[in-house]
């Protein structure tokens, strides 16, 4: 009787489709197909915005971190790419190498370093002077062809052969040779062993070569501005680049020399970058809800920072605390990557001004937050406000909750080391003078010494890092010989209590009309003789004879608070002692404070609007 039911629908089925497929006809003969595939399909699809994934430029190794070489290695070989730096940063594919272990390195006179090359006067072994054939080659296929027909000879005599890309062509270059003079000494036995022409060319800061680990020269490239090298893992599915930082990489590197040094560049899609980000910046292991919106924060941050470095070293972001940690595809797992996905494309924007929001995080804040303005100065970022974050459970976590002590005499010596030469003999006072907006983060410092010379420290992140040697964030009180302090401690799961003996503390005014202002927590419940009611996320009532029966309870706060008077006392009682909490900068999320809220049940939409109520989530192709 089923397969009689099923046999029955299916040709219904087909009935109907070869129906429609004859409407259909009619219709595209009319001229009016599409506009009934729109009118037919749900708005969300036919309107639906595309969401193409851009292209990063991620900063591997640069600057101060910049080698002479780069060695990488990949199972599958490598696909040889003529680099976009910039604009749609497409690639052109040349060829491959079938090499497992590679070291891209500049055009120069090298010796071994390491694990690759470097640079050398000495000691040379693979020289950087080159002898070119006068002919140019359509495709690299006919540049390598060109190249194996003249190896055996060419080894012969102990010169390497080899296929490059010279300003715009492929060509087929002899060498290595450490000298000119070198060269021109064997340019006869290589015109006869090429059939053709041949000039010496010296080395080119810009050129870069991909040799071996022994130093046999694979391929060379340089074609000034226009494009760079290239390479990813040849194949398709999971292929990957290990390099010797033990990181292994999706995407392709981009390869740029100074001359002497090689900066390497990682280009990749956005949502495989925040992949990347994610398991350093979060554990990969946290909530899902709490990675989903680590997820918007980071990929919010990368689309609103592009080519923040681009003027110094032509990407748009680094790969460490500067921007954001990225280190590649090793850390990454399902619930990470389930979590990207999720998400894809989403960031959180101003409504105010409806641009993409720059979304700063530290470890912990605790228990409040501070605006970007009293952290840093300026007003780009009114989004980033202080508000105060009960439910981040900060004392449990590391660098969360502190003290120190410091001597008199070594907070002068250590302050004057952070530039406070004002500062003359041992610290007598140092004294709060301003606490941020709506914030227990100091705004205002002032130290004076027993002389009278004195020092006020402006903005929270400047009095964090002139004492980063005692104090772990800007959230501290400080007292000479003993401070006191609070902490609150915020636990989850359902509790049952009296109404008066319910603590929402701060979060919540009724009028006497029975309005309800704000307030903090998951859900609030109310029992009574009717049942439990819903109040809703985020709202505290107070209950009256006109709303309660008399003995209902309230439950499922998503977290209670409880707070703690403590004292800090130091071993010496001329000595000056910090307590505080939190651990960074304090603007915008708590990283751990984003993982209590997941924890306590929040979805990552909810999270991200408790740190950032003057945001919202848009899609990034939106924008």
């Amino acid at each position: 009787m089923q397969d009689k039911k099923k046999k029955n629908v299916e040709s219904g089925r087909s009935g109907l489709a070869r129906i429609m497929s004859l409407v259909l006809v009619i219709l595209m003969l009319l001229g009016v197909a599409s506009t009934l595939l729109v009118l037919i399909l749900p708005k969300s699809v036919a309107e639906a915005s595309e969401y193409t994934e851009p292209v990063m430029s991620i900063g591997i190794q640069y600057g101060d971190t910049a080698s002479g070489s780069f060695r990488t290695y990949s199972d599958t070989g490598y696909t040889i790419l003529s680099q976009n730096p910039d604009g749609k940063r497409d690639a052109v594919r040349f060829g491959s190498i079938t090499d497992k272990t590679i070291v891209v390195a500049p055009q120069a006179n090298l010796a071994p370093s390491g694990t690759g090359f470097a640079v050398a006067a000495t000691g040379i072994t693979v020289g950087g002077y080159r002898i070119d054939l006068a002919d140019a080659f359509s495709t690299y296929a006919a540049a390598v062809a060109k190249a194996d027909a003249m190896r055996s000879a060419a080894s012969s005599k102990g010169y390497q052969v080899f296929p490059a890309y010279i300003g715009g062509k492929f060509k087929v270059r002899v060498g290595c040779f450490a000298s000119r003079e070198a060269a021109d000494a064997v340019r006869a036995d290589v015109e006869a062993i090429a059939g053709s022409a041949v000039t010496v060319s010296a080395p080119v800061p810009k050129a870069v070569c991909v040799l071996t680990t022994t130093g046999v020269v694979r391929f060379e490239y340089e074609n000034g501005t226009a494009g760079y090298l290239g390479l990813r893992p040849a194949g398709t599915g999971d292929v990957y680049m290990r390099a010797d930082n033990n990181y292994i990489y999706e995407g392709a590197f981009m390869y740029k020399s100074s001359g002497s040094l090689i900066t390497v560049i990682n280009m990749i899609g956005l949502e495989t970058y925040i992949e990347g980000v994610l398991p350093y910046e979060i554990s990969s292991s946290w909530h899902i809800e709490a990675q989903k919106a680590f997820a918007i924060a980071a990929r919010s941050y990368a689309v609103g920072n592009l080519k923040k470095h681009y003027t110094s070293y032509g990407f748009d972001l680094c790969c460490t605390t500067n921007c954001q940690v990225y280190r590649g595809a090793g850390g990454v797992n399902d619930k990470v990557r389930s979590a990207v996905a999720a998400t894809a494309g989403e960031v959180l924007v101003s409504k105010q001004s409806g641009k993409v929001a720059t979304l700063y995080y530290s470890s912990s804040t605790g228990g409040c937050t501070v605006s970007a303005e009293d952290c840093w100065g300026g007003t780009g970022a009114p989004y980033l406000t202080a508000i105060s974050t009960p439910w981040e459970r900060y004392a449990d976590y590391g660098n969360g909750l502190w003290t120190a002590e410091v001597s008199p005499a070594e907070l002068c010596e250590y302050l004057r080391s952070k530039g406070y030469t004002t500062l003359k003999g041992s610290i007598a006072s140092v004294e709060v003078k301003e606490n941020a907006k709506n914030s227990t983060y100091v705004k205002s410092l002032k130290i004076t010494d027993t002389s009278g010379n004195s020092v006020t420290i402006t903005n929270t992140d400047k009095v964090r890092t002139a004492l980063s040697k005692y104090v772990k964030s800007a959230n501290f009180v400080v007292g000479r010989g003993s401070v006191a302090y609070t902490v609150t401690k915020a636990t989850a799961g359902t509790t049952t209590m009296p109404y008066s003996a319910v603590d929402l503390s701060s979060a919540y005014v009724m009028t006497g009309g029975g309005k309800v202002l704000s307030s903090t927590g998951a859900s609030t419940y109310v029992l009574n003789s009717a049942g439990k009611s819903t109040v809703g996320s985020g709202t505290g009532y107070v209950l009256t004879a006109d709303n309660a029966d008399g003995s209902g309870d309230v439950v499922d706060l998503g977290y209670v608070t409880t707070t703690t008077n403590k004292t800090a006392t130091a071993s010496d009682s001329n000595n000056f002692i910090f307590a505080g909490k939190g651990w960074g900068h304090g603007v915008g999320l708590s990283q751990y404070g984003t993982k209590d809220l997941a924890e306590f049940g929040y979805t990552y939409d909810r999270i991200l609007a408790a740190y950032v109520p003057a945001g919202e989530i848009r899609s990034y192709s939106d924008m």
